[in-house]
């Protein structure tokens, strides 16, 4: 009888260290699980892209369809939403040129243009309401009349090229106080250092001065 107890004994024993070392490993060694980060970034959309054959030879193409085959077709579905980075290059050809209307209507908050591109066709991102962020590479050298028309919602444009590119017409978007929804008021031109007074004086740029002002901070990662 004093042996069985002893046994009992001895089993409560082990289940009570057992106990208290399993206690012990979990306070030093808890499992954290991470805090949420709140909102997630916006995803890169899944895009199927819409271009042009420029030059086969020099394998170059542009966004969008050619002028003479339909002026109105834009290089995405206009259902899109959330951040578009364009590529510098679809199927083998580097990305040029941005077409007229390109991106006219469609639903994007953010858009950066690749280095490749040098020129950017007239209403480009017209009525892109939801645009807040644009993005402008350092090769581009040619803007298109009113690109920026009715992007009512934009707040920021960073253009790395150190000598603006010429606006046709003067005009990247009316500036009009009677029909806000045409203008940019809220949006702010990052260029790069030393190139302040030059976007200032330059047609189209300029009047970024009656919206938040140019600043000098646009930098490469």
């Amino acid at each position: 009888m004093k042996q069985i107890t002893k046994l009992f004994a001895f089993a409560f024993f082990l289940l009570t260290a057992g106990f208290v070392l399993t206690s012990c490993t979990n306070e030093d060694n808890p499992v954290v699980t991470p805090p949420d980060s709140g909102d997630e970034p916006e995803p890169e959309a899944d895009i199927k892209w819409t271009y042009t054959v420029l030059d086969e030879d020099a394998k170059t193409c542009m966004l969008g369809k050619s002028a003479t085959d339909a002026p109105e077709t834009t290089a995405i579905d206009e259902s899109i939403t959330g951040s578009v980075t364009i590529p510098e290059s679809i199927d083998g050809y580097k990305v040029v040129e941005i077409n007229k209307s390109a991106f006219k209507g469609c639903q994007i908050s953010s858009i950066i243009v690749p280095n490749t591109v040098t020129k950017i066709g007239d209403e480009a991102f017209k009525r892109c309401h939801s645009l807040t962020t644009l993005e402008l590479g350092s090769g581009v050298t040619s803007v298109g009349e009113d690109a920026l028309q009715q992007c009512e919602n934009l707040t920021d444009v960073t253009i790395f090229a150190t000598n603006p590119p010429m606006v046709k017409d003067q005009k990247l978007f009316p500036v009009e106080t009677r029909h806000p929804e045409n203008t940019p008021f809220n949006a702010k031109l990052h260029v790069p250092a030393g190139c302040k007074a030059a976007y200032a004086a330059a047609g189209g740029w300029k009047d970024f001065s009656q919206c938040k002002g140019i600043f000098e901070d646009a930098v490469t990662d």
